[in-house]
């Protein structure tokens, strides 16, 4: 089963929290904007067991407003998320794990915790899981400015990372 729209918004209120899961092969999730995962709350994106999420033009914010936190994870064989034109994992984590893959990114590097008070992390782990972006990677910082936040990259267990600066 498939759903497509605007924005997915997950945790959209201050202190709310909200959980979007696409599980299982032939499920899948397009956007023509946003994926606010935590926009002013807590926001939880699952994409497991095959699902896929693609974010056509706009970008992917994990934990978007002060005081919010955004968690990821694609989990598994066939499972995929594309992040759209950007990936910024604000505060919050990415798990990209078991042979799930993120791929995309268009023109714009992935930032992790480019701002102060920050927290974000990217994990790619075991065998077959991919992160391929179509930029660079930054974390704690900007290139105008080091001054970010808290930021951390693991590429463990057999993850695989490429990166290219187009």
């Amino acid at each position: 089963s498939g759903a497509s729209g605007d924005d997915i918004l997950g945790g959209l209120s201050s202190g709310g929290a909200g959980t979007v899961t696409v599980d299982g092969p032939g499920s899948n999730w397009t956007t023509n904007g946003y994926i606010l995962d935590g926009f002013a709350g807590q926001g939880f994106l699952n994409v497991t067991h095959g699902g896929t999420v693609v974010c056509i033009a706009g970008f992917t914010n994990l934990g978007f407003l002060p005081g919010s936190t955004g968690s990821a994870w694609v989990d598994g064989p066939g499972s995929s998320l594309n992040p759209g034109m950007g990936l910024n994992i604000n505060t919050g984590t990415l798990k990209v794990t078991r042979g799930g893959v993120v791929s995309g990114g268009g023109d714009n590097p992935c930032w992790v915790a480019a701002s102060p008070g920050e927290n974000g992390t990217l994990i790619v782990s075991d065998p077959g899981s991919t992160f391929q972006y179509s930029n660079d990677l930054d974390t704690g910082g900007t290139f105008a400015s080091n001054n970010g936040g808290n930021a951390a990259a693991y590429f463990i267990n057999g993850g695989t990372v490429t990166m290219s600066d187009t």
